[in-house]
């Protein structure tokens, strides 16, 4: 998986499957590492959050208003976090994705 990976995700968050979230949060760890850029790291909680709501293994699920604001969530920021000119601006948009799904972590994935 690659930057590109996260662009399709960005560009359609539903395309990506919540079981690749895992490897796409590794993704965002290394080009953290590899860039110095912290809003990578950031993007990697932001994906293993979202891994979490559909909890451990394959069978888990989440309700379709639940998955929808997720995307919606996704659609609005991640863009931003990719296209921003400086790692600072990248870094706020991300913190600002990461507080979204915080607050949507707290109401009950299956409703």
């Amino acid at each position: 998986m690659s930057l590109e990976r996260l662009r399709q995700l960005a560009e359609d968050f539903r395309s990506v499957p919540s079981a690749d979230f895992d490897e796409l949060a590794d993704v965002c760890r290394d080009l953290a590492i590899n860039r110095l850029d912290v809003r990578y790291m950031v993007l990697a909680e932001c994906l293993r959050l979202s891994a979490s709501f559909w909890g451990p293994g394959e069978g888990g699920a989440v309700s379709s208003n639940f998955a929808d604001a997720l995307s919606r969530i996704w659609t609005a920021y991640l863009p931003g976090i990719l296209r921003a000119s400086s790692e600072e601006e990248g870094t706020a948009v991300a913190l600002a994705l990461r507080e979204e799904l915080n607050v949507l972590g707290a109401s009950d994935p299956l409703t």
